[in-house]
């Protein structure tokens, strides 16, 4: 939705505060979900090792490299093409990716799929923070505090 300027007394198109809210509750429960995921993987180290045999540098990649990597590279440049592009269509696509990739450490067979898979989480979250932070306009400061707990 593009904003306007008020003409001759008009303000300007401004979502319902119930829709407002709405987006700030789901941008929550995204960024949980971005939580727990990365957090899950370091609950099932044991599992991991004994399911696809990897070993504890390998591991270690896992959880820090290969989400990383995408993390932090791409969430500057999705902020920068969050201000472009339509953001319902971005934060539709980027979860979307992160979960097919999420989906993919599930069934991946061992090591180069479960670090592709973990790259493509990293990818997909990256997209989806970087939209969370510049979502509500207006009240800023609120969608801040509320995706930064």
């Amino acid at each position: 939705m593009r904003l306007r300027a008020p003409e001759f007394g008009i303000p300007p198109a401004w979502p319902r505060a119930s829709y407002a809210w709405y987006v700030v509750a789901m941008l929550v429960l995204a960024y949980s979900f971005g939580i727990l995921d990365r957090a899950v993987i370091g609950l099932l180290v044991q599992p991991i090792k004994a399911d696809l045999g990897v070993t504890d540098s390998q591991i270690g990649l896992l959880q820090g490299l290969a989400f990383a990597i995408c993390y932090t590279t791409f969430g500057l440049a999705f902020g920068l093409v969050t201000d472009w592009t339509n953001r319902r269509w971005l934060m539709t696509v980027a979860v979307l990716v992160w979960s097919a990739s999420t989906i993919a450490c599930g069934f991946a067979g061992g090591f180069a799929m479960l670090f592709l898979a973990r790259i493509g989480v990293g990818l997909g979250e990256a997209c989806t923070t970087g939209r969370s932070r510049s979502s509500s306009r207006g009240c800023r400061a609120w969608s801040w505090h509320c995706c930064s707990c």
